[in-house]
């Protein structure tokens, strides 16, 4: 194991030969893997390069506090693309196997917040009225209505604030009614 002085990368090192102890028959797919820490990964949380056995980490998602318990999973998420090499589908069942095996949660996606990086908007659910936190990324999609976004605690959609909460179903005419009228709040909005 290399020495650094970055706390992350010794870290994720550790991880890799602790994989590499444990499961010996992937000690030849982890043969020459090389762990970087990068300043530029701001939305994902790490990136993997099966084929030249690279992998990178996020410090400015990881530099957050409340990041670092998933620390772990994100290394065993790219290592588990490394193992299964450049030719498996990058999220497909194979893959997800793998990272399951070498003690992964199995999820291929984080919604982790990097530091500095995302402006958290108010948004609020329109079946208990909850005022609910949602990213940059979501808040715009909502703002295009080209997605619904749930509310975990109810279940009911995530819209702008400026929303009447009663004025549409669930059913296709209330989607379509939630798109157009998102649209309409987000590009008044928008305009001087």
């Amino acid at each position: 194991m290399v020495s650094s002085d970055n706390p992350l990368l010794e870290q994720a090192q550790s991880i890799l030969e602790e994989i590499r102890d444990r499961f010996p028959e992937h000690r030849g797919a982890l043969d020459g893997t090389e762990i970087r820490i990068s300043k530029r990964l701001t939305r994902s949380a790490g990136n993997a390069c099966p084929k030249s056995r690279t992998i990178g980490l996020s410090e400015p998602i990881f530099s957050v506090e409340e990041n670092r318990t998933l620390f772990r999973n994100t290394v065993l998420h790219e290592l588990a693309h490394v193992i299964v090499g450049p030719d498996v589908q990058a999220h497909g069942h194979e893959w997800r196997s793998t990272f399951l095996h070498i003690g992964g949660n199995g999820e291929r996606c984080h919604q982790m917040r990097a530091r500095g990086q995302h402006h958290q908007h108010q948004g609020r659910c329109e079946k208990c009225h909850e005022v609910v936190e949602v990213g940059s990324r979501i808040w715009n999609r909502i703002g295009k209505g080209s997605r619904d976004y749930r509310h975990i605690g109810c279940g009911g959609v995530i819209s702008s604030p400026d929303a009447d909460p009663q004025a549409e179903g669930d059913g296709w005419l209330g989607r379509i009614s939630r798109s157009l009228r998102q649209t309409l709040l987000f590009d008044g909005k928008n305009r001087p």
